[in-house]
């Protein structure tokens, strides 16, 4: 206890998810404090809960395809919440990556403070057939193409604040669009804005035909640009957003107490000197 507050143990007496990884429940129903051994692997346990061991294809062209039974993770609402354009954002079972998104996308103070009580779960998702996804080079393409057949999707890029990454010099007119190389500094720049708005519920109308696009082009999932790029630092390594509701199912789902942002915010912070430390090894 800490100020009043229990750390360990709810009011009924059950242990919290923090209290799991200090103390044991024996068959009297007391608790025994746990070896430092027997703590150290709680943690691991805690951290690597949401982890599976899978593989996904990569292919020559830079597509990458899940089978069927490939876990993703999610942090949202208790159900499948699809937002109003259709998509669904998630990241594959790395425990790295749903830990940031723990942080970032649960019920932090800024969650509470605009009322997003959708935000008290972690979800684990699974693929119910084998789902295709395009490389970031193809989601590209396709962005600009789909610009250069819908004008009302263009100019709703245009007169946005998602334009704001290019200069007005050098934004093509509708009709030059089509003439855009996706391998371009500008080309990357307009998807990676379109990709932007993707969050925005009241952009949802011009998601809603972007996202038809991709799918009339035979992908029920595309890679999340944005999340990839993300100037806070914080970027993600394989987040997605899933386009179709019939091709996955949730199979388990957390909800987040503030003792598990705690642990969480513990365990995410060991990740990123993990990796930080790794890749200085690698230099």
């Amino acid at each position: 206890m800490r100020w009043g507050v229990r750390r360990y143990q709810n009011p009924d007496g059950s242990l919290t998810p923090e209290g799991r990884l200090r103390y044991k429940q024996n068959e009297d129903g007391s608790y025994t404090k746990l070896s430092r051994t027997e703590r150290q692997s709680a943690q691991q346990k805690y951290k690597d809960r949401f982890k599976v061991e899978q593989e996904k294809i990569v292919n020559e062209d830079g597509s990458v395809t899940f089978p069927q039974g490939y876990k993703f993770n999610r942090v949202g609402g208790a159900n499948l919440d699809f937002g109003e354009a259709g998509g669904m954002y998630v990241s594959d079972a790395s425990s790295y990556d749903v830990h940031m998104y723990v942080q970032q996308l649960g019920p932090t103070t800024l969650a509470r403070v605009l009322n997003m009580d959708e935000a008290h779960y972690v979800k684990q998702i699974e693929a119910t057939k084998q789902i295709n996804m395009p490389s970031v080079e193809k989601t590209t393409e396709m962005t600009l193409d789909c610009m250069s057949k819908n004008k009302d999707v263009y100019d709703a890029w245009k007169n946005s604040i998602y334009s704001w990454g290019v200069d007005d010099r050098d934004i093509p007119p509708f009709d030059k669009m089509s003439e855009v190389d996706p391998k371009s500094d500008l080309g990357k720049e307009i998807s990676l804005g379109l990709a932007f708005g993707f969050g925005n519920s009241q952009f949802s109308d011009v998601t809603k035909v972007v996202y038809q696009h991709y799918r009339d082009n035979g992908y029920d999932a595309i890679p999340d640009i944005y999340d990839m790029n993300n100037t806070a630092g914080w970027g993600v390594d394989t987040p997605a957003i899933i386009l179709n509701k019939d091709c996955v199912r949730q199979t388990r789902r957390e909800y987040l107490t503030k003792d598990a942002m705690r642990e969480g915010a513990r365990i995410y912070s060991q990740l990123r000197k993990e990796r930080a430390n790794n890749a200085s090894g690698r230099d």
